[in-house]
């Protein structure tokens, strides 16, 4: 299960989700109770579906964010940011071009998608911060 919300910004708990949530063609209704609106942007069912739902779909989208979320959770930690060190200058991965080193962005800043592709890639190192 996604890990629970510790923060305004890392607000990771899906399962705190309303029971009836609304997808539509921007992805579900971002008014869920304490789920913000980059965690559900890349599940977009073109109908009603439960918390239960969202959380099964959410995780099977995204395993390996999912399971950053939870050790994150595991750890007690609070994560405001995304940092992605690029092992080359210039690399090319979910729709930006990354320079070499550290670069933090704000949890917003990428959707799911984004985020498990970068997670994927061995020539990028994603951590939360």
């Amino acid at each position: 299960m996604p890990p629970k919300a510790k923060g305004p910004s890392a607000g990771v708990n899906l399962s705190n989700a309303s029971e009836s949530a609304t997808s539509g063609e921007a992805g579900l209704d971002a008014s869920l109770a304490g789920v913000p609106s980059w965690l559900v942007n890349g599940i977009d069912l073109g109908r009603p579906v439960s918390s239960k739902e969202m959380i099964a779909v959410f995780t099977q989208r995204f395993p390996k964010l999912t399971a950053m979320l939870q050790r994150a959770e595991d750890k007690g930690e609070m994560p405001s940011l995304l940092r992605v060190n690029s092992l080359t200058d210039g690399f090319r991965r979910a729709g930006i071009r990354h320079p070499f080193g550290v670069s933090d962005y704000p949890l917003d800043h990428f959707d799911p998608a984004q985020i498990e592709i970068m997670l994927d890639e061995p020539a990028l190192i994603v951590e939360l911060v």
